[in-house]
């Protein structure tokens, strides 16, 4: 079970506050979850990645009411939004959280067609699309910060890592 450390009679930081974030993501927003190795709930919240006035799923919804060209154009710019929105995410956690962030869990990001206008194109590709560019855009700011970034199953993607609270180096996905 977790806890929730708060209040400002708390210990120094130290290595029992060091921490794992956990990612929920979603159409254009995500929940972070950042555990403690002890399992103690340090940080959670959500955060929108992408600016309001862009649509959230551009593979799927508005790309395919577009000329292709506009449609790619489109997406270009939702991903610079959902770059800039998760550095800006992940340092807000990073100022709130007491410890180190050892790493971030995200899903795994499954294969996809090498250029936006394939994945616009395919309808497979469509469908999965606009969360891999989100997780994407959310391991890439946590490697900008020195963070390991690892894809795993939604199931075990906080109760493995707070358990064994080990970080090892991997890819989250290698397709872009």
């Amino acid at each position: 079970m977790l806890s929730y450390r708060t209040g400002a009679n708390q210990p120094a930081p130290g290595p029992r506050d060091d921490g794992i974030i956990g990612v929920a993501d979603h159409g254009g927003w995500a929940v972070l979850v950042t555990v403690a190795c002890d399992g103690t709930l340090l940080d959670r919240r959500r955060v929108e990645l992408v600016d309001e006035d862009l649509p959230k799923i551009p593979h799927h919804s508005e790309g395919q009411k577009l000329p292709l060209h506009e449609a790619v154009a489109l997406v270009e710019r939702v991903r610079g939004s959902a770059e800039r929105h998760a550095k800006l995410a992940l340092n807000a956690v990073a100022t709130t959280v007491p410890g180190r962030i050892l790493g971030i869990a995200l899903r795994h990001c499954p294969e996809l067609p090498a250029t936006i206008a394939e994945r616009i194109k395919d309808y497979r590709a469509q469908n999965v699309a606009d969360w891999v560019m989100y997780r994407k855009a959310l391991a890439a700011a946590a490697e900008a910060r020195g963070w390991t970034s690892t894809g795993t199953t939604r199931r075990r993607c906080l109760t493995r890592r707070a358990k064994h609270c080990t970080w090892r180096t991997s890819t989250p996905s290698s397709s872009n």
